[in-house]
This record gives C-alpha cells, sequence and structure tokens, in this order.
C-alpha cells in the first residue's frame, strides 16, 4: 500500500487545523475484513460491517496526517463502542510484562516524584485488563484499596474484583460526568488506550477534574514509525475504528500544554529484532488473508484437516519471511520498539 499524497479538507481533532494530508481510505467491508474473515464467518463480518457503518455514518474513512501538529486520525473521528469490540475481538488473554509496566513502575518506585510526601498514594488505570500492571504496585507503590480501575471485558473485572480492587464496567468519561468518581488520583495509567479514545478535550477536561495537585500520568500508546512501517511494506494497517489517533512526541506536547501538564519523560521502546520481525512476518499473513482468493486467504477459509492447514501456511510464512528479508537493513535503521511511554505532572 502507498500513501496517497493528496490534501484533505477536515479537521484535526487535537490542533483543530484544516491542513492535512491523506494518507488512505478504507471502506466498511475493508474494515471488518482486518477483524474478520469474510468466507469463514459471513454472518458476523456482515454484522460487523452494518456496525462500522453505524459508527461512521458512512461508507467510507480516511485516515489523514495533520501537517501542523503532525497527529494522524481517523476522518471521522469516532471510536468502536462495545458492540464494535464484542464482534471484531475475541475475549483473549491480557499480556502480564509489558514494557510499559516496568518504566511506570520503575518511576514511581522514585518517592522524590511525589512532591508533598505523600504516604497513602491513590492510583486510577483506565482499561486496566485483568490488572496485570496493578500486581506489579500493589502494594509496593500503592495499597490495593486505593486503587481504582475501569475495564469492559467481564472477565477482567472478575479478575480484578477478586483480588480486592474497585473496578467499573463503565466509560471514564461518564463515571466522572456522573460523579460517580468523584475522588481526586495521584497516579493516573493508560497503557494502550489513548489510540482507541476519540473527543479528546472532553477526556482531557475530565481527567483535570480527578487529578490531584501534582498529580502523575502515564500514557503508553503503540509505535508511530513501527505502525507506518507495517502500512508501507504491506502488513497490517492501523485500522478503524479500533484505533483513531497516532501519537507522537509532538503531539504529546501539544495536549500537554494544552491541559496544563508538563512532559517530564518520554521513551521508546527499545527495537527487539526477533520479535519485531516475526510479528512483521504475521502481520504479512494476516494482510494477505484479507484479500479474496489469494494463497493466504484460501489457506484460512478451506476446510480442511487443521494439521494440513498448519502445513501450508507455515509453506506461505516461509515464503513471506524470504520476501521480507531485504527489508531487514531498513527495520535496524529505525527505532521499531513496540510502545511509546510518556510520563506527564500536573501542573497550575
Amino acid at each position: 500500500m502507498k500513501y496517497l499524497k493528496e490534501k484533505k479538507t477536515s479537521i484535526c481533532p487535537l490542533c483543530s487545523s484544516a491542513n492535512g494530508i491523506l494518507l488512505y481510505t478504507v471502506n466498511c467491508e475493508q474494515a471488518a475484513r482486518h477483524f474478520i474473515l469474510k468466507e469463514r464467518n459471513h454472518e458476523k463480518f456482515c454484522r460487523l460491517v452494518n456496525k462500522i457503518k453505524k459508527i461512521w455514518n458512512s461508507e467510507i474513512c480516511s485516515v489523514i496526517c495533520c501537517k501542523d501538529c503532525l497527529f494522524i486520525y481517523a476522518n471521522p473521528f469516532i471510536s468502536g463502542d462495545q458492540e464494535f469490540y464484542q464482534l471484531a475481538f475475541e475475549e483473549g488473554g491480557y499480556p502480564q510484562n509489558r514494557w510499559e509496566f516496568a518504566q511506570t513502575k520503575n518511576t514511581l518506585l522514585n518517592k522524590s516524584l511525589f512532591l508533598n510526601n505523600k504516604s497513602d498514594l491513590s492510583l486510577l488505570e483506565v482499561g486496566a485488563g485483568d490488572g496485570a500492571f496493578i500486581e506489579q504496585v500493589a502494594p509496593d507503590v500503592v495499597e490495593l484499596h486505593n486503587i481504582t480501575a475501569t475495564e469492559f471485558s467481564e472477565t477482567g473485572i472478575k479478575k480484578m474484583k477478586n483480588k480486592g480492587v474497585s473496578v467499573f464496567n463503565c466509560d471514564i468519561n461518564e463515571l466522572i460526568e456522573r460523579k460517580i468518581i468523584s475522588k481526586q488520583f495521584d497516579i493516573i495509567c493508560l497503557f494502550q488506550i489513548l489510540e482507541h479514545m476519540d473527543k479528546l478535550d472532553y477526556f482531557f477536561s475530565n481527567l483535570n477534574k480527578i487529578a490531584s495537585p501534582n498529580s502523575l500520568l502515564f500514557i503508553a500508546v503503540p509505535n508511530e514509525d513501527r505502525i507506518e512501517f507495517n502500512e508501507k511494506n504491506d502488513a497490517l494497517l492501523d485500522m478503524p475504528p479500533n484505533h483513531i489517533g497516532r501519537w507522537n512526541k509532538q503531539t504529546f506536547k501539544f495536549i500537554g500544554k494544552k491541559f496544563n501538564w508538563e512532559l517530564v519523560q518520554y521513551k521508546k521502546e527499545p527495537f527487539n529484532f526477533f520479535f519485531t520481525f516475526d510479528q512483521f512476518v504475521n502481520y504479512r499473513y494476516l494482510r494477505q488473508t484479507q484479500f479474496n482468493n489469494s494463497v493466504a486467504n484460501i489457506i484460512e477459509r478451506s476446510n480442511i484437516h487443521p494439521s494440513i492447514r498448519s502445513f501450508l501456511k507455515h509453506i506461505k510464512m516461509g515464503m513471506i519471511i524470504l520476501n521480507s528479508i531485504f527489508l531487514i537493513p531498513k527495520m535496524k535503521r529505525k527505532n521499531l520498539g513496540n510502545s511509546q511511554w510518556v510520563f506527564f505532572r500536573k501542573i497550575g
């Protein structure tokens, strides 16, 4: 896939600029194919197509790069709802040892960060999965009874409640606006959440309502360089309405300045060649399954014995590996670690 070079009139949801470049467009069926193999589950696929069309209120979604703040965003800039995620994703496991978890824990263990020397700290994690990060910081940093979480997964909610975490199956904006959550938090964490979120001004304004003085905010999002590399080299697209915003250091500086958060630290996850190359090859294969009657598509939709399908898939994956070898030098020159990590402190 090649990035397009057309000018596109739209309003950036971050800086309100109308100066944007159209990268590419997708239609509802292309978006649905990213999540469900049409030929394998036609009924569920059609339901997802209709759901995406309702979210966008359109057949088409554009992906645009703002030339002023460099935010890359989906237009319409509307996130998927709970029904979308139930259709698009099967209930799966949660990563237990993300790089950003360790970065955040190590930072929090530096008690000098808390200028008021407060000992009884409170923490909010938005979209906490099954509580893997919470397990790493409780009780060394924060006591369990002082931790609040939000999560939509019933499996994750049950696991966290069994640990004694106060958890809500509700949108964080709704919790704040309805004053279900009214306390102020010393630590707020959003790991792999912000790229899914719309209404950014509304969200950060709400966040300010529950941030204590000198509150610490930790955010992790996908590495935009890795996404761009994947998209330009025939791997998976960063598909809306799942991911609708693509962040970078400049956009974090912008949002921090706008809502009075000081950017204390910004890091990218170190590059791991074997992990990155393995994921890239898998993403190339998955991308090929989305095209009707491609070899990968035929392998995945065929009603053959699973062992034969696995054998054929491995042959195809081997071909993709051979076709990807020439990209290795380019991959090594770029910082293609999986995540970006940001540490903010509340000011004002």
